[in-house]
């Protein structure tokens, strides 16, 4: 088994519904999945993928079968979803460190951390916040 994976939500919205960026991040996932790295990510990710693809829906950028599409999508993904309160804990003092505005990104850090993991993400805003303490933040560009 290769080195584990961390994605965040973005990357896994831009998987199921963008149009361009789904090419690259398909390949870029089958690559880790040819390498045998398996993908994980906090339980969390599920709820903001939801959320995100409903304020796609009401925004009139999906219908409402795309969006149920889209999401059953990422359910039939392979990933192996984290939680418990070492992780909590963790994303809270990971949060109140980085200042960052909300401790949901820092979940996905707590869980890169604790896995050992490259954490992929597609917010530059946040990767540009907590690159220079995380390195193996990676950015993905067009997502």
């Amino acid at each position: 088994m290769g080195s584990w994976v961390c994605v965040d939500a973005n990357i896994v919205i831009g998987l199921v519904t963008a149009r361009e960026a789904a090419r690259s991040l398909s390949a870029l996932w089958a690559g880790w999945i040819e390498d045998s790295r398996p993908v994980a990510a906090p339980r969390l990710l599920l709820y903001e993928v939801t959320n995100a693809l409903h304020r796609l829906r009401q925004a009139g950028e999906l219908t409402s079968g795309e969006a149920e599409r889209a999401l059953s999508a990422v359910l039939a993904l392979e990933m192996d979803y984290r939680e418990g309160a070492v992780l909590h804990l963790r994303a809270l003092e990971l949060a109140a460190e980085l200042h960052l505005p909300a401790a949901y990104d820092a979940h996905y850090l707590a869980l890169a951390e604790m896995l050992d993991a490259d954490l992929f993400t597609a917010d530059r805003r946040f990767a540009n916040a907590v690159g220079a303490r995380f390195p193996r933040v990676q950015l993905v560009t067009g997502a």
